[in-house]
């Protein structure tokens, strides 16, 4: 498995595979439900490379399930029942996507990608809101605070950074003691934030301060 995602309502979970299946579970009976298998063709320097699903979101309502493959640039909707295409897939990034997630109040996507930037999408009209630039690295993982406005993004280059969704600039300094990639990232209910690095380390940041 590379990529999971639960409905807000915790009956559900998405997985996504090295091998381009996504799968719906039941939670309760950790049976299969519905599955697809996707085979996307990459160009470019994806040509020819095996489908892997790198990122997967629900919808607040459960209705759609969102997905990113290591072998396009954008992201695709999938009706959660049929696993079928419902819309035109989001396009804006120019590498592949790896992180997705999605606000906890609002209709708000944010998608981090290999071309080291964050895209914010409005899910009611399935538009590009902004885009948030100032890494230098692959935008590994992406969390809401519990707020829905900010969100923390992780890198390959060794940094975390808050960022304001609405107006897209970055709140205070980065985040720095990683000394490799940082790879993971998430948001207690209290504001503290947890990052993973290559470099073996979890380190826990105050949300509030970002010390």
């Amino acid at each position: 498995m590379r990529s999971f995602a639960i409905s807000s309502d915790g009956v559900f979970i998405v997985t996504g595979s090295y091998e381009g299946m996504i799968a719906v579970w039941d939670m309760q009976s950790a049976c299969v439900v519905r599955s697809v298998r996707v085979d996307e063709k990459g160009g470019g320097e994806n040509r020819g490379a095996q489908t892997i699903i790198s990122a997967l979101a629900y919808s607040h309502d459960g209705q759609r399930i969102f997905f990113a493959s290591t072998t396009t640039h954008h992201i695709e909707v999938l009706d959660a029942k049929s696993l079928s295409r419902e819309h035109a897939p989001l396009q804006g990034h120019s590498r592949s996507v790896l992180c997705l997630a999605i606000s906890p109040n609002a209709p708000l996507l944010a998608s981090g990608s290999g071309d080291n930037m964050i895209c914010l999408w409005d899910l009611e009209r399935f538009s590009l809101v902004r885009k948030l630039e100032g890494h230098s690295g692959a935008i590994n993982s992406i969390a809401f605070y519990p707020d829905g406005i900010r969100l923390v993004s992780a890198s390959g280059d060794t940094t975390l950074s808050v960022w304001d969704s609405r107006s897209g600039s970055r709140i205070g300094e980065r985040l720095r003691g990683h000394t490799k990639p940082v790879i993971a990232v998430a948001i207690s209910e209290e504001g503290f934030i947890a990052s993973g690095s290559n470099d073996k380390t979890v380190r826990v940041w105050d949300g509030a301060s970002l010390r």
